[in-house]
């Protein structure tokens, strides 16, 4: 076994999932601390670094057990790049099992993502399209962070690995023509993927105190002739 493998860094575990991994049943670690300050996020704790982390040998025994129950294990945060090589550590030794990888990030460290798809040992990607670059301050105070995220869409764009593009929208924080610039930017590098597009749940409390409710999304506003955008929360979308 890997020495330090997910020590100290894992907050949580979903034991199984059919939503999560297309078609692939699978299950979900949480991993602790996030580089963004995401208005709209719920869990505060883990974002900031400060939930509770499971001792290494309880993930480890989890992804044991589920070995020939579970296809796929996602790896998810918080924002599980900012571990590092770390986290490759933690990816090698899950694909080692024999489980198919997705990786869940807001695409900030592309080193990372890079290692991955080289090394190819990541079977899905999702990536956070968080807002337009002139939006950038209310998710990260560094321009260099937008940067990044390009780069790691390109990445993911000239590689082989499947990935989609998502979005989440709290209308306090994004709007119509955000989502609109958005999907002409994805259109100007030839995505072919899906966009989705993920309404706030509403939760007690978030990290920027936005509004539990949110004014009606008009989807009917959201169209492109090259890239299919699917809903997802569609609940979370109050009518009109």
């Amino acid at each position: 076994m890997i020495e330090n493998v997910f020590e100290k860094r894992v907050a949580g575990i979903e034991p199984f999932s059919m939503l999560d991994f297309g078609e692939n049943l699978c299950g979900i670690i949480f991993f602790n601390n996030c580089n963004y300050h995401c208005g709209f996020c719920y869990n505060l704790k883990l974002a900031q670094g400060a939930a509770k982390t499971l001792p290494a040998e309880e993930v480890i025994t989890f992804l044991n057990e589920r070995r020939g129950k579970l296809d796929g294990i996602v790896f998810s945060g918080g924002e599980c790049t900012v571990w590092g090589h770390r986290l490759i550590n933690d990816i090698y030794y899950t694909k080692n099992l024999g489980y198919k990888i997705k990786v869940d990030t807001n695409g900030s460290n592309p080193g990372i993502i890079r290692h991955l798809i080289e090394s190819k040992i990541v079977d899905y990607v999702a990536l956070d399209y968080k807002c337009p670059r002139d939006k950038w301050p209310l998710f990260m105070n560094s321009e260099k962070q937008f940067d990044n995220f390009i780069e790691t869409l390109k990445l993911l764009q000239e590689s082989d690995i499947p990935f989609e593009v998502r979005t989440t929208v709290h209308t306090d924080i994004t709007d119509e023509s955000d989502i609109l610039s958005i999907l002409r930017h994805l259109e100007s590098i030839g995505y072919k993927g899906t966009y989705f597009i993920q309404f706030f749940f509403p939760t007690e409390e978030t990290l920027g105190n936005v509004n539990k409710e949110m004014r009606h999304f008009d989807t009917e506003k959201i169209k492109s002739e090259t890239i299919k955008v699917k809903y997802r929360n569609k609940e979370g979308n109050p009518p009109v």
